[in-house]
């Protein structure tokens, strides 16, 4: 192990040490909470990479090399999303705090924020993605009211999205796998998993949507109806993906 990564474990154990301990002890501020995420997310993107890189072969030898970055920012997203999927019962309830929100929408964007600046060469329609998200995460910070507004709305589309993290673990998966039966069974089940997704997040925001209608200004809905297309467009287009990777996989079966 190079001086460089032993600097991010000790510097990574040390900030997770204090991320628990006042986690545990004190109501800590956001924007701390968002520095102390930001620099342990880079920590673990760099274990995992020594580690994979040192231990696994097929990993070892992915070209191009970069790669290796991408199935990287995949798994350390799907383990954040995850996480978020046991914090959903919260928002089932119909409970909005906003600081909750706030805390949660960080492991949101911060794996897409930290992908930005540490993978290279990313398809455009994933810069876009990644952009928004950290935008609208950031503006969330600067929200001062618990009031349910579009802003809250969008970034509850993507915390319900985390039961979809699946996709993430399949889309790192893939790059670097030669097993083919299991390259087809994680295509299965993601595509599966990503169409109960959208079930579940599609009438939620309707639903909350409604509930705020006729409280909110005409550009507002207009951004939202926007948004709401673009998403559900994307979802469409990765549902069909996914669907040809299964039935390419089933083939070579």
């Amino acid at each position: 192990m190079n001086n460089i990564n032993r600097i991010y474990m000790i510097v990574g154990l040390l900030l997770f040490f204090l991320f628990g301990i006042t986690h545990l002890t004190y109501n800590i501020d956001v924007y701390n909470e968002f520095i102390i995420v930001f620099f342990f997310t880079i920590f673990l993107y760099n274990i995992l990479f020594y580690f994979l890189n040192s231990y696994l072969k097929s990993f070892n030898t992915i070209n191009p090399s970069h790669k290796k970055m991408y199935v990287i920012k995949n798994y350390v997203k799907s383990f954040y999303l995850f996480c978020l999927c046991f914090i959903l019962p919260y928002f089932i309830n119909g409970e909005y705090n906003l600081l909750f929100i706030k805390r949660c929408a960080i492991y949101y964007i911060i794996n897409d924020l930290i992908g930005l600046i540490l993978v290279k060469k990313l398809p455009k329609t994933t810069i876009i993605h990644h952009t928004t998200s950290s935008l609208c995460g950031i503006s969330l910070f600067m929200k001062s009211n618990n009031n349910l507004d579009i802003l809250t709305l969008i970034v509850l589309y993507a915390i319900f999205s985390s039961l979809a993290f699946s996709v993430n673990f399949y889309l790192a998966y893939r790059v670097h796998s030669t097993n083919i039966k299991i390259k087809y069974y994680l295509s299965q089940i993601s595509l599966y998993n990503y169409i109960f997704c959208c079930l579940i997040n599609w009438p939620v925001q309707l639903y909350l949507f409604c509930t705020i209608f006729l409280s909110i200004p005409i550009y507002e809905t207009i951004l939202y109806i926007y948004f709401l297309y673009s998403v559900i467009r994307d979802d469409i287009i990765l549902m069909k993906w996914l669907y040809n990777d299964k039935i390419h996989y089933n083939n070579k079966n």
